[in-house]
């Protein structure tokens, strides 16, 4: 450890940072893999739920009243805000709290009856200070709903307009995507400088319609595809994901039976558009094994180098992950999930070529569920030969483990406590077996 401090200290003095984060990177990366974690455990007094994190940050509700935000990567809590007292009377529950990247918390909430006057309330916290306030009484698509550089974005249903508020919660701008008003399911994904929208067009219409809107110019546009990739009589768009150099979609064909009786999904396919000139440059189909032709896209995850997702077919067996290499355009299997994943409950969290998966595991008794862990180094990752490692973990059943800033984390309850528990592998310690963790009663394996 001495030796990597020292080299640490060398490269601040010369002035590379970008040096030290590839060294750090490198450490924590090596310590996912040979499992050097340090532990650590949260408790609450009292219930906590609405989890949503965002790289290093984590906002929970912790019992009725608190709104709390939390430092993943050093298991701290920065602030705690009381939010009822700010919530009209009418109001019913929390339907979604989200985090920025920025530490921005956002609240929305739904009202007890269709007579109130607002659909949502949304409450806006920064810095554990409450800075907007705000009533919306439109249907809006609640995965719409994003926050960029402390600015709020989000698409209503009804009239396919894409809304932007400030913190205080005063609308922007409002711009009809009049391209996507004849189309369902609408897929939208982001980064710091654009946000994308697309959907499935109604009817027999083939390629998909493209809404973009640039963060930096505050401008939008139309981006018409119009490639041979995309020629498929209903095809059915199911992810979006952005990332550094591209553009992927996933996607799959809906087609009836040859007695008519019902549909199927079938042809799952990921198509990767090259962001610099919209043009398409790879396109992949999973080999799939004999009697396993459906399935559609889900849980779309990637990088410049590396695609990861899930071909959807909802077998009791569970599903496959599949991995995109891009620098050799290989496809391969990494591995069955179970059944029961789409309701939320799978976590894939990558960085650079360490793919993180938490997933459920059963259930151990009516307060206490099961999640398991595997990590995989794409890298030397070969189908079929390689040991995927992973490890169990017991669990609060109504939140799901999850992986982020380099940490696992796990709601749980013990002995009438509410606690999150921990597994640090951010450190530069050689060991963390010098640790005691016989107290924690968590990790099973």
């Amino acid at each position: 450890m001495f030796s990597l401090f020292n080299e640490l200290r060398n490269r601040e003095i010369t002035g590379s940072n970008r040096g030290i984060r590839a060294l750090l990177k490198e450490r924590f990366d090596k310590n996912i893999l040979s499992d050097n974690y340090i532990p650590k455990k949260l408790e609450f007094e009292n219930n906590i739920s609405n989890l949503a994190h965002n790289d290093d940050y984590l906002a929970l509700i912790n019992g009725h009243d608190k709104l709390e935000l939390f430092s993943i990567s050093s298991t701290t809590q920065l602030w705690s805000s009381p939010f009822r007292h700010l919530l009209s009377e009418n109001t019913s529950k929390v339907e979604k709290l989200m985090v920025s990247p920025s530490g921005l918390v956002l609240l929305v909430t739904t009202p007890k009856s269709f007579r109130a006057n607002f659909i949502y309330q949304i409450l806006v916290f920064l810095g554990g200070k409450h800075v907007g306030n705000f009533m919306i009484n439109m249907p809006f698509y609640l995965d719409s709903f994003k926050i960029i550089d402390n600015r709020i974005f989000g698409i209503s249903i009804e009239h396919r307009k894409f809304y932007e508020w400030d913190m205080s919660g005063k609308i922007v701008q409002s711009i009809f995507m009049e391209n996507l008003i004849n189309s369902i399911g609408l897929k939208i994904a982001s980064d710091e400088k654009q946000i994308f929208v697309t959907a499935t067009q109604k009817g027999r219409a083939k390629n998909p319609p493209i809404f973009i809107f640039d963060l930096d110019d505050n401008i939008s546009h139309e981006l018409e595809l119009n490639q041979s990739e995309f020629d498929a009589d209903e095809l059915k768009i199911d992810s979006l994901l952005l990332t550094d150099n591209y553009l992927v979609i996933g996607s799959h064909q809906q087609k009836l039976t040859p007695r008519y009786d019902f549909t199927i999904e079938c042809d799952p396919t990921i198509t990767i558009i090259e962001r610099a000139t919209w043009k398409v440059v790879g396109q992949y189909h999973p080999d799939l094994y004999e009697g396993e032709a459906d399935g559609s896209v889900k849980h779309l995850f990637g990088n410049n180098y590396f695609i990861v997702f899930l071909n959807y077919l909802g077998c009791r067996s569970g599903d496959y992950l599949y991995c995109i290499d891009l620098s050799n355009h290989m496809i391969s299997k990494i591995k069955r999930v179970p059944e029961c994943i789409d309701s939320g409950n799978l976590s894939i969290h990558l960085d650079g070529s360490i793919l993180n998966i938490c997933y459920p595991g059963g259930f151990w008794n009516s307060y206490s569920a099961y999640a398991e862990r595997c990590r995989i180094d794409l890298k030397n990752h070969q189908e079929e030969t390689q040991e995927v490692k992973g490890v169990r973990y017991r669990r609060f059943p109504w939140c799901s483990a999850f992986f982020s800033s380099n940490t696992l984390i796990v709601p749980n309850r013990f002995s009438q406590k509410n606690y999150l528990y921990f597994e640090r592998f951010n450190h530069l310690a050689d060991s963390g077996d010098d640790i005691d963790k016989s107290d924690y009663k968590v990790r099973l394996s």
